[in-house]
């Protein structure tokens, strides 16, 4: 395996046997080194691995908002999630916000571990932004 992608999908906690796996395919890629990215539910694990609680959001579901970058850069991503990050875990950072505060993205410091909480996959065509992006993290 050269990367992992932790994926979108259900709550954490309505299927413990996909969190445990998700736990266990996490801790293997961090532990040798490979890329991670967690796309909404997966940026949640990735959260809640690091000691991280999710709470219940208002109108993120099935809306395009604006996200902002810690450089005041601003783009516009779809959501789909009740849940997000209380507060960015310990050793990562926040890459982008909401406009209602709430944490959009993260990056490890050190290690290839990033967490979106859009949904690359939604967008036909492709986001020319979300592209880059994902291949900046999976090419070595």
């Amino acid at each position: 395996m050269s990367g992992l992608i932790l994926s979108g999908g259900n709550d954490i906690g309505e299927f413990e046997k996909r969190d445990s796996t998700e736990e266990f395919l996490y801790t293997w890629a961090k532990n040798n080194n490979k890329p991670i990215l967690g796309i909404c539910r997966g940026m949640q694990i990735i959260g809640v691995i690091n000691s991280t609680e999710l709470k219940q959001v208002k109108n993120h579901v099935d809306v395009n908002h604006s996200i902002i970058s810690a450089f005041s850069v601003k783009q516009i991503r779809n959501s789909f999630h009740n849940y997000s990050l209380k507060n960015c875990p310990e050793g990562f950072e926040v890459l982008f916000y909401s406009e209602d505060g709430e944490i959009e993205s993260i990056r490890h410091k050190t290690d290839r571990i990033f967490g979106i909480m859009w949904h690359p996959e939604r967008e036909h065509p492709f986001l020319k932004e979300d592209l880059k992006m994902i291949r900046l993290i999976f090419n070595d």
